[in-house]
């Protein structure tokens, strides 16, 4: 009994750290960004500018107590740091460390084409090298915490069975990179898993043999639990409900989601577990009568995928990015002109209705894609 305390005393403990370094993140980012801004980009002060660096600085400070704080809590008992440094925890903090050496690499590396062609001051390439290494070590501390969940979802699956699908299949970090996908993520709550199981010896389509395991209770469950069919395919925010055990399945994140949560992580953070539990009761109204058998896809649903992407891509790329070209440059001209330009409006439509009849068609290639062998019963069992 007082092992399972200490493993729930170190979960918390654990969160709190990521949490924490995530504050630390956001910080370095609001008051490191508006220095360097307020420095080389600006002829004149900026009183915004001036109170997003004193805010970043008072988080990052406020944070980095904070987390001395938890350090000096584990530091004190050892049971604490046996469970929080496991085999598989240490191999993770190790790979995050390769990880980020490569990365402070990649853009010291960055820099000094930057620095030989264009004629920066040498403070100015000081001070952005240090704000980018520093982001990018936080960062990685970050992102261990990923590379934990999907070894762990590894070590329980078999592997012979499942084909296992995470960040690096190109599906998956296309869905990272895409800045279109933010608005599902964030508006929508379209998520995605970590990690997807696709049955090897199933003959359905990829759309019917695809699974997706819970890291909490063990079960597998049919990746259509989260559909449109079901009308649970949106509202995802917080990750996917496990209707087995309550829990929350994790899910990737969109690097354009990642850097708009960061930035704005002070503001919101504190209100998080209240929103999530609130969230956490209206899924299990949402998941308590799902129908059993599996659904069938036909056509229509590959469409529907296409017209939706086709909106979305449509006003991000025409009116968003419109709006954010105003904020920097001056428009000759009425409002009304400038967004309803309507040969421009007319161009960027077609070409995104042929964008989205292409995406409906890509999505029917490759999740229609029939397996092969035969197919067994999967949802329930643990991993």
């Amino acid at each position: 009994m007082e092992m399972e305390d200490k493993h729930a005393i170190a979960e918390r403990l654990e969160n709190r750290r990521v949490t924490l370094y995530r504050l630390c993140l956001s910080g370095i980012a609001l008051g490191g960004g508006a220095r360097l801004l307020q420095a080389y980009a600006f002829a004149s002060a900026s009183l915004v500018l001036t109170v997003l660096q004193v805010l970043g600085a008072v988080i990052l400070l406020a944070s980095l107590l904070q987390l001395w704080s938890v350090y000096r809590t584990i530091r004190k008992d050892r049971v604490l740091q046996e469970v929080l440094n496991d085999e598989l925890a240490v191999q993770t903090q190790l790979k995050s460390r390769q990880a980020g050496f490569f990365v402070l690499l990649a853009l010291q590396l960055l820099l000094l084409p930057i620095a030989y062609f264009y004629p920066l001051n040498s403070q100015l390439v000081l001070e952005l090298g240090l704000f980018l290494g520093v982001v990018a070590v936080l960062g990685m501390r970050v992102v261990q915490e990923e590379l934990l969940v999907i070894a762990r979802f590894r070590m329980t699956l078999d592997e012979d069975r499942f084909e296992v699908w995470n960040w690096r299949k190109p599906s998956f970090f296309h869905y990272i990179i895409n800045p279109g996908l933010a608005v599902n993520e964030l508006l929508l709550g379209q998520r995605v898993p970590k990690v997807m199981l696709i049955d090897k010896q199933s003959p359905r389509p990829l759309a019917e043999r695809s699974y997706v395991p819970c890291p909490s209770c063990g079960t597998i469950h049919k990746g259509n639990v989260w559909s449109a069919q079901h009308k649970t395919a949106f509202k995802n925010w917080y990750g996917l409900y496990c209707p087995h055990c309550g829990e929350t399945i994790p899910c990737l994140r969109n690097i354009t989601s990642w850097l708009i949560l960061m930035l704005t992580y002070p503001f919101w953070f504190w209100k998080k577990e209240t929103r999530e539990a609130k969230w956490l009761e209206k899924q299990k109204q949402r998941f308590q009568n799902l129908p059993d058998e599996p659904v069938e896809l036909d056509k229509s649903v590959w469409w529907k995928m296409g017209v939706r992407f086709g909106l979305v891509m449509f006003v991000l790329m025409t009116f968003v990015l419109k709006t954010i070209t105003l904020l920097f440059d001056e428009v000759e001209g009425d409002l009304w002109s400038y967004y309803f330009d309507l040969e421009f409006l007319l161009v960027s439509a077609i070409g995104w209705a042929v964008g989205g009849a292409l995406f409906g068609l890509i999505m029917w290639l490759i999740l229609g894609k029939k397996g092969t062998g035969v197919a067994k019963e999967t949802e329930g069992q643990a991993s």
